[in-house]
């Protein structure tokens, strides 16, 4: 078994330390054990990722918020969260909207027939 050295920091500190690791990988480890981790933690992590779908998906889920917000501001501010909790409040109730669209969808195409959660 090994030992691992493990860093949980934020986003600024854990870029640098990236940056020295790299180095120290290609001095061949003189500074910093060969076994070290660094990471930026959740936060970052979530918010990075939430950035990248808002890019990727930006037309979609420009198309899909718009009907809860109205300006171009606060969609752009849905797509590039500053703090993905705060997006993280409206999913809930962005999931039930696409729910409920779901289920009239069906029920149309079944002639207004009822719907099941099965179906």
């Amino acid at each position: 078994a090994e030992i691992v050295a493990a860093l949980g920091v934020d986003g600024a500190p854990a870029a640098t330390c990236q940056k020295q690791l790299a180095q120290n990988a290609i001095d061949g480890y003189k500074e910093y054990p060969k076994h070290m981790l660094v990471s930026a933690g959740g936060f970052h992590t979530v918010m990075k990722t939430l950035n990248t779908a808002g890019e990727l998906f930006e037309e979609m889920l420009t198309h899909f918020v718009s009907a809860w917000r109205e300006s171009i501001d606060r969609q752009k501010w849905f797509r590039f969260p500053t703090d993905p909790r705060q997006r993280e409040k409206e999913h809930p109730w962005y999931l039930i909207a696409h729910y409920l669209d779901a289920a009239v969808k069906l029920s149309e195409h079944k002639d207004s027939a009822d719907v099941s959660a099965n179906d």
